[in-house]
């Protein structure tokens, strides 16, 4: 599979009208998944930081992404030069885990959880070169629509993706040296901007419990609410009086 075989945006734009925008989207798109589109080609080229973990194999369907070694090490010095210390994972719109393995493409998996896991595990490669790397935290959502999704890996597909990162990657021995922590506590950040998040306190303590280990905090990350979003959706703009 090729990591890019679409145009940018820049490129639709600059081409004076002979490319459309339609030609910047990869395709075919399957049911139930929305488009990522290149607003320009990335200054290291087009990456993608999937591979298969140990022992699954691959199909003609899974990327290939050659470059993952250079592209984490260069992010890495960007971040730890511009002063950051560490990144929060946007993972706020996927509550549910879905299909795991290179078999299903495309899947959640193969576009945000292996390469989470990849990513971490470039930059423990490089902290054990000596070479500095930020840490990692989550950005999850906790909200299966109007409810909580509580379910385990018992679930299936079903596998709540904050469960998951708990159970997967916060208390793995192989990542947990790398997740962000605070008073050491480790962070999880949900996406809300109420305390405790979503004005639900038993779901939070849950989390922070984390199966009686008791060390994780639980940090709401929202800059508006909900009523901000129907005010702007809902009022005229000045150009309509």
């Amino acid at each position: 599979m090729c990591i890019r075989d679409r145009y940018t945006v820049e490129q639709v734009i600059q081409s004076n009208g002979n490319l459309t925008l339609d030609q910047a989207i990869p395709g075919p798109i399957p049911l139930g998944f929305t488009p990522d589109i290149y607003n320009v080609q990335p200054a290291l080229g087009f990456y993608c930081l999937y591979k298969p973990r140990p022992g699954e194999t691959p199909t003609n369907a899974t990327p290939v992404c050659p470059n993952i070694e250079q592209v984490a090490k260069q992010h890495a010095e960007w971040l730890t030069d511009a002063g950051f210390d560490y990144i929060a994972v946007d993972i706020s719109n996927w509550p549910l885990v879905g299909p795991i393995g290179p078999e299903h493409f495309p899947s959640t998996d193969m576009t945000i959880l292996r390469p989470l896991q990849v990513l971490a595990e470039e930059w423990l490669a490089l902290r054990a070169r000596g070479i500095k790397t930020p840490s990692i935290a989550a950005f999850v959502t906790t909200q299966c629509g109007a409810v909580a999704c509580t379910e385990g890996k018992e679930g299936g597909t079903n596998y709540a993706m904050w469960r998951w990162l708990l159970d997967t990657f916060y208390n793995d021995p192989t990542y947990s040296q790398i997740v962000h922590t605070l008073d050491q506590r480790k962070v999880m950040f949900l996406p809300s901007s109420i305390v405790p998040a979503y004005h639900n306190a038993s779901l939070v303590d849950l989390i922070e419990a984390n199966g009686g280990r008791n060390d994780v905090r639980v940090i709401s990350m929202w800059a508006m609410d909900e009523s901000y979003f129907c005010l702007l959706y809902t009022s005229p703009s000045p150009r309509d009086s």
